[in-house]
């Protein structure tokens, strides 16, 4: 299910943050934490017959299976355990929550765009940050609701990836570990700096209960038309 909540008027015409998380003991879930889509692009889409494709689930590096080195060990090999990879170091396919929230790019987000686009300059909006606060994103928010000090802003990886039309979508994948103490993750944004600078996109959901060596790996897209 698409949410079709109020965008405030920005240019997004659709959005996506998805999220794994990797527990300390090395479970993993997976989160549709929101997803937006404006009715001017759900109207076009359905139009022309086109489908929105399935969430995107980033997985974080795998841990070492103790189970798998002691097969190596008694010379039974991995595929005595399983077929693949993913069999060994991810448990069975389990439902998605989908945890809708507020999903914006911000007034200083079209800066950045503009920014970029006219060739003058300006920085990548690619750096996930995470916080703990509450609040509803709105497009005049210019910081997270507090933003977490314990853990520095990831360097995310930056693509193009394709919603319905070739290269019409802007993903940004980045993890963030606990560090320090054990928190509440409510919402999430992408900054053009690794400290300070700019927000550019932000995103509120209900709250991701994490302990210290926790991660999550968010998966954002947004989609201009």
């Amino acid at each position: 299910m698409i949410q079709a909540h109020a965008a405030d008027g920005t240019n997004l015409q659709y959005a996506e943050v998805t999220a794994v998380i990797r527990r300390a003991d090395g479970t993993i879930e997976r989160h549709v934490l929101d997803s937006y889509e404006s009715p001017t692009h759900r109207a076009k889409r359905e139009a022309a017959g086109l489908e929105l494709p399935a969430p995107t689930f980033t997985m974080p590096p795998p841990k070492p299976s103790k189970l798998r080195g002691l097969l190596k060990l008694i010379g039974l090999g991995v595929l005595a355990a399983c077929v693949t990879r993913a069999a060994c170091e991810y448990p069975s396919a389990v439902a998605v929550p989908l945890m809708l929230g507020a999903t914006v790019i911000v007034n200083g987000g079209q800066a950045i765009n503009t920014n970029l686009v006219s060739g003058l300059g300006g920085t990548v909006p690619k750096y996930v940050a995470w916080g703990t606060g509450a609040g509803t994103a709105a497009i005049t928010d210019t910081t997270l609701f507090t933003e977490s000090t314990d853990e520095a802003r990831t360097n995310g990886t930056p693509t193009r990836v394709t919603t319905t039309v070739t290269n019409d979508t802007y993903q940004v994948v980045g993890t963030i570990t606990v560090a320090v103490t054990g928190k509440t993750i409510t919402n999430v944004g992408l900054f053009d700096a690794s400290t300070t600078g700019n927000l550019y996109f932000k995103s509120d959901f209900t709250g991701l209960a994490l302990a210290v060596a926790d991660s999550i790996t968010f998966t954002i897209k947004n989609k201009f038309a």
